[in-house]
């Protein structure tokens, strides 16, 4: 390559590279109205039903680790996720896991 070549090219290389750094930022910016607020909560957010086993699991790891707590089945009841919690034999508890907030309730039986 020449001199000349090598200036034409670093000269492109450096044009398309400030178009694009230009392009990419006017898209990061925000296109709404300022005067139009839009409340946190109308982002939905939806646990799926391993995010919930897991939740459970988590929750029993950290609280009952020792007495051998385990999830076993999770079914949907309106807007929650039921997760039942079993000992050895028997079914001890339900944790009740809110698909928005992510919230647990454990009823025991």
């Amino acid at each position: 390559m020449t001199k000349n070549t090598t200036i034409k090219a670093i000269s492109l290389a450096t044009v398309i590279a400030v178009t694009t750094a230009f392009s990419s930022t006017a898209f990061a910016h925000d296109l709404s109205d300022a005067d139009q607020n839009v409340a946190a909560a109308s982002h939905q957010n939806s646990i799926s039903k391993n995010k919930a086993r897991n939740l459970v699991k988590s929750l029993l790891k950290r609280d009952y680790s020792n007495y051998g707590y385990k999830t076993n089945k999770a079914r949907k009841i309106g807007d929650n996720w039921v997760v039942t919690i079993k000992d050895r034999t028997k079914t001890i508890a339900k944790a009740s896991v809110d698909t928005k907030t992510g919230n647990i309730h454990v009823q025991s039986n």
